[in-house]
């Protein structure tokens, strides 16, 4: 009679134990699909969302003093380039005044 009390015991800890199981499963399913909703929920949020008109006309800033900058370092390489060509041309007048050909200079 112990083994058949025993036995029922087994079973019905069993079931319970499936059952709790179940019962978490199912739980953790819908804790984890709310939480991923509203994680959805939250980036359609900021997607959908228009930037207020300070952050736009800060944007603008950027991008007009970009845009200034670019234009800036155009013009200082334009300068830089005529400057280096000026500098090239002096060097090879100062290097025939003494002389001098570039394959002195390379060691050839």
């Amino acid at each position: 009679m112990s083994n058949s009390l025993t036995f029922t015991l087994t079973e019905v800890a069993g079931m319970l134990g499936g059952l709790i199981s179940l019962l978490i499963l199912v739980c953790s399913y819908y804790v984890k699909r709310t939480v991923y909703k509203e994680i959805d929920d939250l980036k359609k949020d900021k997607q959908d969302k228009p930037h207020c008109p300070q952050q736009k006309a800060l944007c603008g800033q950027e991008i007009s003093s970009i845009c200034g900058d670019v234009e800036e370092i155009k013009t200082d390489m334009k300068e830089g380039r005529k400057e280096f060509s000026q500098l090239n041309r002096k060097m090879e007048r100062v290097m025939t005044k003494m002389k001098i050909r570039y394959d002195d200079l390379n060691g050839g």
